[in-house]
């Protein structure tokens, strides 16, 4: 009903040439569908089944923490914006580096025990904080990619 007014008052603006009115009914509709419309769609644009970086966020364990990712895999650049980290290249299969890095949070696309040398994980604890999956696309769309899903791993001496 209410768009169907704001419509109606568009083009009666619109036909009588005034300009003024016209740009404040435009700025009436794009409200209405801002506040309105817009969160209903957000579930058909978005992944509704995302679970995105950005819940490092709100961990107090790891806040203070420096982020690495396997240095063999790219990263994407939407991850280093939703963590709000700086995400460093790590070299996961040399167990000197690793060990001169703790305490650290890892990000793997596998599980951190199949990424790391057996001989390191002998030496360290592993907690796992949980899975993000930062596609904006659902699994059953061509347009959804591994590259955007981590294990995401804490990494302490013992």
């Amino acid at each position: 009903m209410a768009i169907e007014v704001i419509g109606y008052l568009l083009v009666k603006s619109a036909s009588a040439i005034k300009p003024k009115r016209f740009v404040m009914e435009v700025t009436a509709l794009f409200l209405f569908l801002e506040a309105f419309v817009l969160p209903f769609a957000e579930n058909i644009i978005n992944n509704p089944e995302m679970d995105s970086i950005s819940k490092t966020r709100k961990i107090s364990e790891i806040k203070s923490i420096l982020f690495y990712h396997n240095s063999k895999d790219d990263l994407r650049i939407e991850l280093v914006y939703a963590a709000n980290k700086k995400i460093r290249p790590l070299d996961v299969a040399n167990s000197d580096s690793v060990m001169n890095h703790l305490p650290m949070v890892l990000l793997t696309h596998k599980s951190a025990s199949d990424e790391l040398p057996d001989e390191l994980l002998q030496k360290i604890d592993t907690v796992y904080i949980g899975r993000s999956d930062d596609n904006r696309w659902s699994k059953s769309d061509k347009r959804y990619k591994d590259d955007f899903v981590y294990n995401i791993t804490l990494l302490k001496k013992r």
